[in-house]
Formats: C-alpha cells, sequence, structure tokens
C-alpha cells in the first residue's frame, strides 16, 4: 500500500483459488489455501496517476509474493486486467 502521510494513495489486490480455470467465483472467494494467486486490482488515487507508482507497487507486490513462496504456498501469479490496460502492464 502507497501512501501520503495522510492517507493511502495505492494498493494492489488479488485472491487466491485453487481453480485452475478463473470464474466470477473463483475470483469472488478467497482460498487462502489456492496455490494460483490472481492479481486484479491495482488502484492508484487520481491525482497520483502518471507518475510510475502503480508500476512500482506492482513490482513491490510481485517480489513480495515471490519472496514468500515456500512459506504461502503460492505457485503462480496471474495478472488480469482490461484490455486497454495491457500496455500499462507490459
Amino acid at each position: 500500500k502507497a501512501e501520503t502521510p495522510d492517507a493511502p494513495v495505492g494498493f494492489v489486490c488479488g485472491t487466491r483459488t485453487k481453480q485452475d480455470s478463473l470464474t466470477h467465483d473463483s475470483m469472488s472467494t478467497h482460498d487462502a489455501d489456492g496455490a494460483i494467486l490472481c492479481i486484479h486490482s491495482v488502484v492508484v488515487e487520481e491525482t497520483q496517476r502518471k507518475n510510475g507508482l502503480g508500476a512500482a507497487m506492482l513490482r513491490a507486490y510481485v517480489r513480495f509474493i515471490d519472496a514468500q513462496k515456500e512459506q504461502s504456498g503460492v505457485k503462480e501469479m496471474r495478472l488480469l486486467c482490461k484490455e486497454h490496460l495491457i500496455k500499462f502492464y507490459e
């Protein structure tokens, strides 16, 4: 979570699942034992956008999860996004 001195300005949200195929149900329910982590939201306060904060938060989140793989049981991460946002994540 990124913050200014007063309030958070962004966050990354993910859901764990045991299902290999992603469905509305699998994305609506977090399964703490799931081996697949689906990252489905990178949110930045509108006034803080276009300065690299979203990309930095996502990189930090992925590094954190990757460093915790052995303990957490996460074996795979998947990034879900709308088509018009693909370039942001490339």
